[in-house]
C-alpha cells in the first residue's frame, strides 16, 4: 500500500522539481514574476531598470570653474565603472560603489594625466531623471573644493 501511494506521489514530485529547477535556472521569460523568488533568495517581481549604465552629459562647476563633462558607466553588480572627459580638455577613469537601493553611490574619479594629475572623490544619485552629486579632491592647479554637477542622460 505504501509502495502504490509513493508511485502515484512521483510524477507529481517529478513535476515540483522540474518547475523549482527551471525557475532556479533562471529560464522565465524577462519581466515576469518569479512566483518562487523569495524562496530562491531573489527580489519578487520583474528586475530593476538598470538608470545608471550609459552616457552621460552635463555641467560640473567647482572653486575652480566649470565646463561640460560626459562620463560613460556601466553598472555591474554594486560597482560603476567608466570613463569621464571634460570637453575643455582632461579625461580618465571613473570607480563608483552603489548604495542601497542602487540610485546613490560614492564614487572616485582619477586624472592619469603626466601634466596635471588628479583624483577626486564624490557622491551622486539620480533625481528625477538627472544625474547630481558633489564632488573634491586636488590637481595639478591644487585643491578642488565645492565640486557640483548636474548631468542627463543621453
Amino acid at each position: 500500500m505504501h509502495r502504490l501511494a509513493f508511485l502515484v506521489r512521483l510524477p507529481l514530485l517529478s513535476a515540483i522539481l522540474l518547475f523549482v529547477s527551471a525557475c532556479a535556472a533562471g529560464s522565465s521569460p524577462p519581466g515576469m514574476l518569479d512566483p518562487l523568488g523569495s524562496f530562491l533568495g531573489a527580489p519578487l517581481g520583474p528586475r530593476p531598470v538598470d538608470q545608471l549604465s550609459g552616457e552621460w552629459q552635463g555641467i560640473i562647476a567647482d572653486k575652480g570653474g566649470s565646463g561640460e563633462i560626459v562620463f560613460t558607466l556601466e553598472r555591474k553588480d554594486g560597482t560603476l565603472r567608466g570613463t569621464w572627459q571634460l570637453t575643455r580638455g582632461g579625461s580618465g577613469s571613473f570607480l563608483g560603489v552603489l548604495a542601497s537601493g542602487g540610485r546613490s553611490f560614492a564614487f572616485t574619479m582619477y586624472r592619469p594625466d603626466r601634466e596635471c594629475p588628479g583624483a577626486f572623490i564624490g557622491t551622486a544619485e539620480v533625481v528625477e531623471g538627472h544625474l547630481v552629486g558633489a564632488y573634491q579632491g586636488s590637481d595639478c592647479q591644487g585643491q578642488v573644493e565645492g565640486g557640483r554637477m548636474d548631468l542627463l542622460k543621453r
